[in-house]
């Protein structure tokens, strides 16, 4: 029974690891326009190749989304000062022409 089990953990992992060789490949095809910011990033201490891919990609993903967040037709509201909007400790002073020496 042990054999059998090590024997499906073993396929796990090389599965696993056969999957992230693929996902390296395709980062690296879509960084290749960007192959240039990928090097100069490398070459931080304590980067490499792999965490300055992983870098610029979170944040090309995030640049992207923000955009697509932007573009949308949704409403936004725009909270009103004295609304809640600084939250409840800063409701007592939000009209008031107090000075903080003056507050409790």
């Amino acid at each position: 029974m042990h054999q059998e089990l090590l024997t499906l953990y073993l396929q796990q992992r090389c599965l696993v690891d056969e999957q992230m060789a693929k996902l390296h490949r395709l980062i690296a095809q879509a960084l290749k326009p960007h192959q240039e910011v990928v090097a100069r990033l490398a070459e931080v201490p304590g980067f490499g190749p792999d965490s300055a891919q992983q870098v610029i990609a979170a944040w090309f993903g995030r640049f992207r989304m923000r955009q697509s967040l932007m573009s949308s037709k949704a409403p936004t509201a725009t909270p009103k000062p004295g609304n809640g909007a600084l939250g409840p400790w800063h409701e007592p002073y939000a009209n008031s022409a107090t000075t903080s020496r003056s507050r409790p």
